[in-house]
């Protein structure tokens, strides 16, 4: 009788404890998150895996709005605000950028190089 008893009344000890969830972002997304919406528009703790990532367009990636809590395990990227503003807001940098010389081609034919003079440039090293 008395393992019964105790049995049953750790059972009750466990069952009293609310379970903790967290919403686990393991991919890549580019939607923004908010703590208090994450969870089918309820709030939850956010939890940013080693191979999740959030990479918005524009604007932040995540906000926290609610007394829930964010995890990450991943990188944190910083990106330097823009030093202008319009409207009294900044513009958001853009989310992918070019690659260096990823352009040169283009610009050195507007300047009127030719496609001969463009690959000297570039064999000398001048140019990308």
């Amino acid at each position: 009788m008395r393992k019964y008893l105790l049995a049953s009344s750790c059972l009750f000890a466990v069952a009293s404890i609310p379970a903790h969830a967290e919403t686990s972002i393991a991919t890549a997304t580019t939607t923004p998150v908010r703590t208090s919406t994450i969870k089918s528009g309820a709030a939850d703790d956010i939890k940013i895996t080693s191979a999740g990532s959030i990479k918005p367009t524009s604007g932040v990636a995540v906000t926290i709005d609610s007394d829930n809590k964010l995890t990450n395990e991943g990188t944190k990227t910083k990106l330097p605000a823009l030093p202008i503003e319009m409207n009294g807001s900044r513009p958001s940098a853009p989310a992918t950028l070019k690659d260096e010389g990823a352009d040169t081609e283009t610009i050195l034919k507007q300047m009127g190089y030719s496609a001969d003079q463009i690959s000297a440039l570039r064999a000398e090293g001048v140019a990308q």
